[in-house]
């Protein structure tokens, strides 16, 4: 039996003439009323209807309360909401979760494709948030941060006269690699870009995605960062250090983040991730850039670099999975998410005798 989500709007008490005859015309409700979390919908009978002496009966579980008040009889009723067009399930291939408040819901993706259906109801606009997979971090010494997955956030996205989106969650990139690309529908955020590496394991500049990796060591040069590619989704990675002759103070940058760009590396210090992006009202961050390593590491009190907010991993940490994060140096990056919020108007009325 499905099960739609209905709110409590209120509860009044009404003097009925006799018991069970409160004389209202209100018909046509189905049946199972249970309690304020829950409406189970049964199209063979009706829970609240006009029985034949102009009363009510009531349905399986709706139980009333009565007091006499002045020699009069009265009910408890309880005026509900209910959802006809309840959250909509996603694909099988698609790992997600739903989550409400009144009628407010929120779907989360977490991994896979699919498609999921949009509900039912007259639902117009939605909340979206689009995160692709962060980028690797780069190998060896004095490599870069993995950058952040490409952020696209819509506060207002159109849904009218769509019945469905496919949806995707890009992985995070293995070490020297890209992180994949998320979608919803046409809405696609770009994968983050790699972290450059040390001389022997090229390419040593960070590369470019989302939001670009940091740069590594090029023997005696400073790498770039990669660049934030397509704009606007994300920012550039920072560059290499190597500028004084001696190895062990030699860094990596750290990635971009959707928030800000990632931290050059200067003299014994290896560049920071870059900041994500905090979506408005929830408190969430999302897509940090990957930190850089120096080439001696933290010896003669040097600076790792560090994951910038939102799930950016330090050197040697993988960036944080659900969020987007770039990997840190010599570690990967973090799978993305794709975030869908809805609000939908009641969809009728139920009064149920209590």
């Amino acid at each position: 039996m499905r099960q739609f989500p209905c709110v409590v709007l209120g509860a009044v008490w009404c003097r009925a003439e006799n018991d069970g005859a409160l004389g209202w015309g209100v018909r046509r409700f189905h049946s199972g009323w249970r309690d304020s979390s829950t409406y189970k919908k049964s199209p063979s009978t009706q829970a609240v209807r006009r029985n034949g002496a102009g009363g009510f009966a009531r349905g399986s579980g709706c139980n009333r309360t009565m007091k006499t008040i002045n020699g009069h009889r009265v009910y408890k009723i309880a005026i509900v909401a209910f959802l006809l067009a309840a959250a909509q399930t996603a694909s099988a291939q698609l790992v997600s979760s739903t989550t409400n408040i009144g009628t407010k819901f929120t779907v989360t993706f977490t991994s896979g494709s699919g498609s999921w259906a949009v509900p039912k109801g007259g639902l117009t606009n939605i909340q979206l948030l689009v995160v692709a997979g962060g980028g690797g971090g780069g190998m060896g010494a004095c490599a870069g941060g993995g950058g952040a997955g490409g952020l696209i956030h819509n506060e207002s996205y159109d849904v009218s006269g769509q019945t469905s989106f496919t949806v995707s969650v890009g992985n995070g990139g293995g070490v020297k690699t890209n992180g994949q690309d998320s979608s919803f529908g046409p809405v696609t955020a770009a994968g983050g870009g790699y972290g450059g590496s040390h001389w022997d394991y090229p390419p040593r500049p960070g590369g470019a995605g989302g939001s670009g990796g940091g740069g590594g060591m090029g023997g005696w040069s400073i790498e770039i960062g990669g660049a934030a590619s397509p704009a606007g989704q994300g920012t550039a990675g920072g560059q290499s250090w190597c500028g004084d002759g001696s190895w062990e103070n030699f860094g990596g940058g750290g990635g971009g983040g959707a928030g800000s760009t990632g931290s050059d590396a200067v003299i014994t210090i290896a560049g920071s991730g870059g900041a994500g992006y905090t979506w408005p009202g929830t408190g969430l961050t999302y897509a940090g850039g990957g930190g850089g390593r120096l080439w001696n590491g933290t010896a003669g009190g040097r600076t790792e670099g560090s994951g910038g907010t939102g799930g950016g991993g330090n050197a040697f940490a993988a960036g944080t999975n659900g969020l987007g994060g770039g990997g840190g140096a010599n570690a990967v990056g973090g799978s993305g998410v794709v975030v869908v919020i809805y609000t939908l108007p009641p969809a009728g009325m139920v009064i149920c005798v209590r």
